[in-house]
């Protein structure tokens, strides 16, 4: 009886920890909910939304989590062309001045950053937001 209570108690205790901890999902959401938020104020302040940041550069580079100057850097993926391209990169959190821990979420998986390439110009911004 006591071998199979201690199997059972073990068993348990791996299950916890293959289950994610609710904590992780809040602190996700909350982290979400800032960028959300940083992002609004970039746009307002820049008429424009930032590039993507590179995905391969980690907390050690001075390029982790700042904005690409060129859309057609070889570190950002591209989805269609011209006028409707659409770029994929990491978040560029640096850039929306926040700080490392927004980089990636609870779990250490980076923040996927997308952003249609017209959007990142402010002439561009402007003339399609300002219908209406």
């Amino acid at each position: 009886m006591a071998v199979v209570l201690m199997l059972v108690s073990l068993m348990a205790g791996f299950a916890v920890k293959l289950v994610p901890s609710r904590d992780c999902y809040a602190e996700t959401r909350e982290q979400q909910r800032v960028i959300r938020k940083s992002l609004d104020s970039y746009v307002n302040a820049k008429i424009s939304y930032p590039m993507p940041a590179r995905r391969e550069v980690g907390p050690s580079s001075p390029l982790f989590g700042v904005a690409l100057t060129n859309g057609s850097d070889a570190s950002i993926n591209r989805i269609g062309s011209g006028s409707n391209a659409v770029l994929i990169g990491a978040l560029p959190f640096a850039t929306l001045g926040l700080n490392a821990k927004f980089g990636s979420d609870c779990w250490g998986n980076k923040f996927t950053y997308m952003v249609s390439e017209p959007l990142t110009a402010s002439s561009t911004y402007m003339n399609n937001n300002a219908v209406g």
